[in-house]
C-alpha cells in the first residue's frame, strides 16, 4: 500500500505537469520556458523528476505544434527531449512514437531516427523504444542495424517479450537468414513462457508459410513441403491460442492470419478468429465480408445472409452486398426475395455480371421473357452469355436464335476451350440442328461429342437413332444404341431406338419385343413417338388393329407431327 506522503508526491507531480500544459495552452510566450522546475516541497526522486521533465517538454512541443508558431524542427526537438528525459515512459511511447511510426515519420525522417537510436542505445532496458527503432530499421531494409538493437533488448528480456520474436523473425526472413529464423522460432516455441502465445505462433505461421512460397532457389522442394506443413500447424495453433480480449491489439495480425488459413482452405479456424473480432467489437466491413464468405464455403447460408444484410444496412448503396444477399437467398430457395436483392444491386450498379445472374434465375423460374431481357444486358461476347441465351431461346421454341447463339460460342472463347466445347455443348448444338432439319450438320456434331466421351449413353443413342431414321449405316447405329442400353437397360427412349433400328433392318419381331419393353418402361409423361413406332412395327407384322390402336394412343400424348399419324390412320381405314 502506498503511504500518504508518497501518494501526495505523485499527485503533486501530476498536478504540476497538467498545470504546465494548461498554462501553455492559455498563451505563454513563444520562447521555450523549459526546463521548468517543480516546487521544492515536492522532494522528487530522480525518476519522478525525469517524468515531470519529460511531460513538460512534451507539453511544450504539443503547444507549439498546436499553435504553429515555430517550424517542425523545434517541435521535434521538444519531443525528442521528452523521450530522452524518460525513455521508459509508456505514455510518451504510446502517444508520440507509435503515432510517428503509424504516419511513417519514424521510418523516413533520418534526423528523428538518429536521435531516437542514440537514446535507445543508451537505454537497452527500454524495450518499447528499442523495438520501435528496430522496426524502423526493418522498414528501411537496414536489417543489420535492426538485428543489432533487437539482440541488445533480447539480452535484457529473453523470451518474455513476444514482440521481439516478431521483429526478429521479420528481420531474418527479409534478410534471407533462414537458419537463424528457424532456430529462433524453434527456441521461442519451446520456451514455457511463450507456450501457447498467439504472437509467437503467428510469427511462426507467417514465416514458414512465406518460406514455403518463396522463389529463393536455395530452398529445396523438400524443405518447402516441410515449411508449408509447419506454417499450417502454427496457423492452427495461433487460432487456438488467440484470446478475444486481445482482438484490438492484434486485429491486423488476425486478418493476415485469416488470409493464410483461407489459402489453406482451413475455414473453421478462420471463422473462429473472425468471430472473435466481432465478439470483441473490433469487426470491420472487411472482416465481416470474409466471415460471410467463410459461412458460404461451409454452406451456412442463413448465417452468411445475416451478415450480408448487416453490411447492406450499414452501406445501403453498396451493390456488392445486395448481390451476395441474392446469391444466399437463391441457395435458401427464396427466389422472389433473391430477385429483389439482385435487381436492387443491378439498379445501384448496372454491372453486366449482375444482369447475367438475374437472367439465369429468371430462366430457372421459367420466366423466359424476363430472362431474355437481362440476358441481352449480360456481359457481351463471352461464351457463358451465348450459352445462356441459347437455353432461353430454346425454351421459347425460337430454335434459329438458339442455334445462332450457340454458333457464336467457339469464336468467343479466349482460352480453356475444353470448359465450353463440352459433350453437352455439342449435344445441344446437334439438337438444334435436328429441330431445324439441318441434317448435314447433325452427324459430324455428334461425332465430336463421341470423341470427347465415347461412353456417353445420351450421345450414342442420339447418333444411333439419327442413323436409323436416315437408314444410314444401320449396323453402326445398332452398336451405338446397344452401348447406351448396356448402361441403362430400362431406359424407354433407348429401347425405342433399338426397336426402330431393328425395324429398319427388317427384324420386325425383335423390333416388336423391344418396342413393348419401351412402352412398359415409360415413366411419368408418355411419349407419343414410342406409340407411333409401335403402330408402324405392328403394321409391318400384319396386325392392322394393333397398329391402329397404337397410332390412336399416340395422338393422346405429346407428338410433333399429329397430321402424319392421322394420315396413317385414314390410309389404314380405307
Amino acid at each position: 500500500m502506498m503511504y500518504f506522503h508518497e501518494f501526495k508526491k505523485v499527485l503533486n507531480c501530476s498536478v504540476f505537469c497538467f498545470a504546465c500544459i494548461d498554462a501553455l495552452c492559455s498563451g505563454l510566450p513563444s520562447n521555450n520556458p523549459f526546463p521548468l522546475k517543480p516546487t521544492d516541497d515536492l522532494e522528487l526522486i530522480a525518476s519522478e523528476y525525469n517524468q515531470v521533465d519529460a511531460l513538460a517538454h512534451f507539453a511544450w512541443g504539443s503547444y507549439l505544434a498546436l499553435n504553429e508558431i515555430v517550424d517542425n524542427n523545434d517541435v521535434v526537438n521538444e519531443y525528442i527531449q521528452s523521450i530522452k528525459s524518460n525513455p521508459n515512459s509508456d505514455f510518451l511511447i504510446r502517444e508520440l512514437l507509435y503515432l510517428w511510426a503509424d504516419n511513417g515519420i519514424l521510418h523516413q525522417n533520418e534526423n528523428i531516427l538518429k536521435h531516437l537510436s542514440e537514446i535507445a542505445r543508451k537505454n537497452p532496458k527500454s524495450v518499447n523504444l528499442n523495438l520501435l527503432v528496430a522496426s524502423a530499421y526493418n522498414y528501411r531494409k537496414e536489417y543489420d542495424l535492426a538485428e543489432d538493437y533487437l539482440n541488445e533488448v533480447f539480452k535484457e528480456v529473453k523470451w518474455s517479450e513476444p514482440l521481439i520474436i516478431k521483429e526478429l523473425s521479420y528481420c531474418y526472413l527479409q534478410s534471407n537468414q533462414f537458419k537463424k529464423l528457424h532456430k529462433l522460432l524453434r527456441n521461442a516455441l519451446s520456451d514455457k513462457r511463450l507456450k501457447g502465445n498467439f504472437t509467437a505462433e503467428y510469427c511462426a505461421a507467417i514465416s514458414y508459410s512465406t518460406l514455403a512460397a518463396s522463389d529463393n532457389s536455395s530452398i529445396s522442394m523438400r524443405k518447402r513441403v516441410k515449411f508449408s506443413r509447419l506454417g499450417v500447424l502454427h496457423a492452427i495453433n495461433a487460432a487456438k491460442s488467440f484470446d478475444p480480449a486481445e482482438s484490438f491489439e492484434n486485429s491486423n495480425e488476425i486478418m493476415v492470419l485469416v488470409g493464410l488459413l483461407l489459402r489453406q482452405n482451413l475455414i473453421l479456424p478462420a471463422i473462429k478468429l473472425l468471430k472473435a473480432l466481432r465478439n470483441g467489437g473490433w469487426e470491420t466491413a472487411e472482416s465481416t465480408t470474409m466471415l460471410a464468405e467463410c459461412y458460404e464455403n461451409i454452406n451456412e447460408f442463413n448465417n452468411a445472409l445475416t451478415l450480408w444484410k448487416e453490411l447492406s444496412k450499414a452501406d445501403p448503396f453498396n451493390s456488392f452486398y445486395h448481390v451476395r444477399m441474392g446469391r444466399n437467398l437463391k441457395k435458401l430457395e427464396q427466389p422472389k426475395d433473391a430477385l429483389l436483392a439482385y435487381k436492387t444491386g443491378f439498379y445501384l450498379n448496372a454491372n453486366p455480371q449482375i444482369a447475367f445472374e438475374i437472367s439465369a434465375l429468371y430462366y430457372q423460374l421459367n420466366q423466359q421473357n424476363e430472362a431474355l431481357y437481362y440476358a441481352k444486358r449480360a456481359p457481351p461476347h463471352i461464351p457463358e452469355t451465348y450459352i445462356l441465351q441459347s437455353y432461353i431461346f430454346r425454351q421459347m421454341n425460337q430454335y434459329e436464335y438458339a442455334l445462332k447463339a450457340l454458333q457464336h460460342v467457339p469464336n468467343s472463347i479466349k482460352d480453356k476451350s475444353d470448359e465450353y466445347l463440352t459433350v453437352d455443348y455439342y449435344l445441344t448444338l446437334a439438337t438444334m440442328y435436328y429441330a431445324l432439319n439441318k441434317k448435314e450438320e447433325i452427324e459430324p456434331t455428334l461425332e465430336k461429342a463421341i470423341k470427347l466421351d465415347p461412353e456417353n449413353s445420351e450421345v450414342n443413342n442420339f447418333l444411333g437413332y439419327y442413323l436409323a431414321e436416315e437408314k444410314k449405316d444401320l449396323n453402326k447405329a445398332e452398336k451405338l444404341i446397344r452401348l447406351a442400353i448396356a448402361k441403362d437397360p430400362e431406359n424407354a427412349a433407348y429401347l425405342d431406338s433399338l426397336a426402330w433400328v431393328l425395324f429398319r433392318k427388317g427384324k420386325n419381331k425383335k423390333a416388336a419385343i423391344n418396342i413393348l419393353r419401351a412402352i412398359a418402361f415409360q415413366k411419368g409423361k408418355k411419349d407419343g413417338i414410342i406409340f407411333e413406332h409401335a403402330g408402324d412395327i405392328y403394321l409391318s407384322l400384319g396386325d392392322p388393329n394393333k397398329a391402329l390402336a397404337y397410332w390412336q394412343e399416340a395422338l393422346n400424348h405429346n407428338i410433333e407431327s399429329p397430321e402424319k399419324i392421322k394420315e396413317k390412320i385414314e390410309s389404314l381405314k380405307k
